[in-house]
């Protein structure tokens, strides 16, 4: 099939398109990644509303915990595609500022640019999980976490020694987990999608 010429004006015309549509697919997939969030929050809260205001035993927050772990599954998977779609944004913006500096097109960088066919692999899914991890859920983890051990020396299911063995260990290792994730929580959130690309590809 021969290909159809494309002059300066009509091509950025599809530049400004392309750039509506690829900033939609990306809030798109940013209010999926929030409505996960608050779904998570939504269980957590009432899970712990449950067990302390209604007496319900100290176990009912770990059972929540499965449908956070759940949650955060779904939304690593969406950042995938979130992250994807900030490239393909970012990509358009530097090739519409290309095109009023010089007056031209590149044809080449344009077809990299609106290629959907080989989408380029921003993120693993593992190095996805771990970003949704210290993004949103650690703090989320680290409540069930205390909230289960304070509740469970309080109506009397371990004994002091157990708990205060078992809290060290637990401590131990969030420390160690968030030291090594330490830069998802001080480099702020444009600066980490501008940046994260190269830097979890390494």
């Amino acid at each position: 099939m021969p290909k159809i010429p494309l002059t300066d004006d009509s091509a950025s015309r599809l530049y400004a398109q392309l750039y509506m549509g690829y900033v939609h697919n990306r809030n798109k997939e940013m209010d999926r990644i929030d409505n996960s969030t608050g779904w998570s929050v939504g269980i957590l809260v009432l899970a712990l509303s449950l067990m302390i205001n209604a007496g319900i035993a100290y176990y009912l927050i770990p059972l929540s915990l499965i449908f956070v772990i759940t949650f955060w599954l779904k939304e690593a998977r969406r950042y995938i595609y979130y992250m994807f779609w900030s490239l393909k944004e970012s990509e358009l913006e530097k090739g519409m500022s290309s095109i009023i500096s010089s007056r031209h097109i590149d044809t080449d960088k344009m077809e990299e640019v609106v290629n959907l066919s080989r989408p380029l692999t921003v993120l693993s899914e593992s190095k996805s999980l771990y970003v949704r991890f210290y993004r949103s859920y650690f703090w989320m983890v680290l409540i069930i976490y205390i909230t289960t051990i304070l509740m469970a020396l309080q109506q009397g299911a371990f004994s002091s020694d157990t708990v205060s063995a078992v809290f060290l260990a637990a401590s131990a290792i969030m420390a160690v987990i968030a030291y090594k994730g330490r830069d998802e929580f001080i480099m702020p959130r444009k600066t980490i999608m501008r940046m994260g690309i190269s830097r979890h590809q390494q």
